[in-house]
């Protein structure tokens, strides 16, 4: 190594087991490989050990690496002398222009183990494809400038912190990978796979298919933000402010008070009339309507239930809502839906053996349900709006 440590690169190199399960990823789809042609690239190689797997498993392919560490180069080239190796900043427009090896389209097929860090909330500005932009963490956006080196049709696997899954930071930017790359999570990992890191990570793939058909989008700070008149949703989504040891702080007397229901996790169990009665100021922004589900703890069938009614509601912290706009689907339906489909719920919440579902989770479940899904934005600090 040089002077500068792995933890100055941010280098946490894989396993063994790790390179094994992307390749047998990216070999399922291409086993039977013999175009000589054909490229495989890492843009964050470290030492090659994702890249190594792939060659054994795929012998025919030309294989290429790239890293921002000297020292690695130069291990990489006397360890392999028919690899094409150089030094890419990946991060870095400049560098990636310097480089004949990242050329847009190009590849066949990649492979990813990205730097994990995202220290200070650290957010990266990505362009994809000239016309869609997208803020993002640095494992997503190593993930986005990958993507583009491919060709239509080529396929990426990529080792990603899980964060990248759950956080809001991200939700926009995977959501749209889901919609229109084929995004896919094969395997989750927990804590100690990485020597030197407590990260519990995720193997996915994706397909680089075309986007000429898709819409522009920016999506900064989590919000996907896009033309007037350009999408509507059929639902949206509701996650409660309100923590039970705040409640009293949100009784209210005199004029302009509302009379609502509060609503927990545990009161999904109970009937309407069992539910708290809270007074609340008028400009506090409630649900009146929607399907009613846990955000933390365990998720049954009988999780979720439907409200509809004159008395408000205001959500626990740990409550979700998702309601119907402008009738685009009947309360009873969406409730069946959403009951029928519990399992992606149930694998969701404890895929880490953590049980609980994040914003960018829910938008994901319901995405894949067939629903154009938006988060609702709370006017002036309220907590939820009934009116859309």
């Amino acid at each position: 190594m040089t002077s500068r440590s792995a933890e100055d690169f941010d280098q946490y190199f894989s396993p063994s087991t790790m390179a094994q399960a992307v390749a047998d990823v990216l070999a399922s789809r291409f086993e039977h490989l013999t175009d000589t042609h054909f490229e495989v690239v890492d843009f964050c190689a470290g030492l090659g050990s994702l890249l190594e797997v792939v060659s054994e498993r795929l012998p025919a392919a030309c294989i290429v690496a790239t890293d921002l560490d000297v020292s690695c180069l130069r291990l990489l080239r006397e360890a392999h002398p028919l690899w094409s190796v150089g030094r890419i900043d990946i991060l870095n427009e400049r560098s990636r222009r310097a480089s004949p090896l990242y050329v847009e389209g190009r590849y066949d097929a990649f492979v990813i183990n990205p730097p994990f860090s995202g220290r200070g909330g650290h957010v990266v500005n990505v362009t994809f494809d000239r016309n869609l932009h997208f803020t993002c963490s640095r494992p997503l956006a190593c993930l986005f400038h990958s993507l583009q080196s491919l060709r239509i049709g080529g396929l990426g696997v990529a080792v990603l912190p899980l964060s990248c899954l759950r956080s809001e930071r991200d939700s926009v930017a995977v959501r749209w990978l889901e919609r229109n790359m084929d995004f896919s999570v094969h395997s989750y990992h927990g804590r100690g796979c990485f020597s030197g890191a407590s990260v519990r990570t995720v193997i996915v793939s994706l397909r680089r298919n075309p986007v000429a058909d898709v819409a522009s989008a920016n999506a900064v700070g989590g919000q996907e933000i896009l033309p007037p008149g350009r999408r509507r949703s059929d639902l949206v989504l509701f996650r409660g402010k309100v923590p039970v040891r705040t409640l009293r702080s949100f009784h209210s007397d005199g004029d302009g008070v509302v009379e609502a229901r509060y609503v927990h996790t545990t009161d999904l169990r109970k009937t309407w009339s069992g539910w708290r009665t809270i007074s609340v100021n008028s400009n506090v922004c409630l649900v009146r309507e929607g399907v009613l589900f846990p955000r933390v703890g365990r998720i049954s069938p009988n999780s979720f239930r439907a409200y509809s009614d004159s008395v408000p509601l205001v959500l626990s912290d740990c409550v979700f809502s998702v309601s119907p706009v402008r009738a685009s689907v009947s309360l009873d339906d969406l409730l069946s839906i959403l009951r029928e489909n519990c399992r992606v719920f149930v694998e969701s919440s404890a895929a880490t053996g953590a049980p609980y579902l994040t914003v960018s989770q829910v938008l994901g479940l319901i995405d894949r349900l067939g629903f154009s899904v938006r988060v609702h934005q709370c006017r002036n600090r309220c907590l939820c709006h009934d009116s859309f």
